[in-house]
């Protein structure tokens, strides 16, 4: 799965103001549409703002590469924390992710049992980018979402049409629109399950040994309510999960499945 182009959000005729700053929104909405994405789907052009180049981040913060990992994976709580962590100081990755099974937040009503087709999408997170957190989801019905994060750390969101710039930000905006959205399902693991433990492990093909953390959590499920037009979050109990982590602490895959017919899969790639 490869991003498309971004969809050009900007209202038909708009003209500079003349004079004086432009509005934080207005600067945001010209960034934004003018975004070059290449053909290989990520690769975000400089962007200017009235002939100004807009500045690039003036260091990368504690994203400063990969320590070490000296932590028994027998001790599965620490060695999953040094996984998240790990993954918070990386400068840059990438994940793919996919929904299967019933893949709508949870409703009451009749059609609360009623299943869905899945949707995918892919996050990428560059400490030197800009923007610097890209998530890009397809809905179920089709609907592209686009979602980023700024290296000022203003979170922005286009679904169909129209950009917004979400401030004040929810706990969803937060959720699906920020870097933190890397290492959350980690972070949620530590922060719920109660029997995480160590399952085994996996040689691959490449010689390379993954060990297998699993147990139950209370996961966060970040959707689209094409109804309000907002991001909203769910949290599902008792969701089972799996999670593949190397020898070197690197997390390669994430899934789970709750009781109401929800689940994910994440596929982690850290740049060296």
């Amino acid at each position: 799965m490869s991003i498309p182009s971004l969809p050009d959000t900007a209202p038909e005729n708009e003209q500079p103001q003349p004079g004086g700053k432009p509005s934080l929104a207005a600067v945001l909405l010209l960034v934004l549409a003018s975004l070059s994405v290449m053909a290989s789907g990520w690769g975000v052009a400089r962007l200017t703002i009235a002939g100004v180049e807009a500045p690039a981040p003036e260091a990368v913060p504690s994203h400063a590469g990969h320590p070490r990992n000296t932590v028994d994976p027998e001790d599965a709580h620490a060695f999953v924390e040094s996984s998240a962590t790990l993954l918070e100081s990386a400068r840059s990755y990438e994940i793919s992710f996919s929904l299967h099974g019933r893949t709508g937040a949870p409703r009451s009503g009749p059609d609360e049992a009623e299943g869905q087709a899945p949707g995918e999408g892919l996050v990428r997170y560059d400490a030197a980018g800009q923007p610097v957190f890209e998530h890009f989801f397809t809905t179920p019905d089709g609907l592209d979402i686009y979602r980023y994060e700024m290296a000022g750390g203003n979170l922005l969101m286009t679904a169909g049409s129209g950009l917004r710039v979400l401030d004040p930000a929810t706990e969803a905006d937060r959720y699906l629109c920020s870097s933190d959205f890397g290492s959350a399902k980690l972070r949620e693991v530590l922060a719920s399950s109660e029997d995480l433990s160590l399952a085994g492990r996996e040689e691959l093909g490449s010689g390379a040994v993954l060990h297998r953390y699993e147990g139950t959590f209370t996961a966060r499920f970040g959707s689209y309510d094409s109804r309000t037009g907002e991001n909203v979050v769910a949290h599902l109990e008792d969701a089972e999960f799996e999670l593949w982590i190397g020898e070197d602490g690197r997390p390669h895959r994430f899934s789970y499945n709750t009781p109401e017919g929800i689940g994910e899969t994440y596929e982690y790639t850290l740049a060296d």
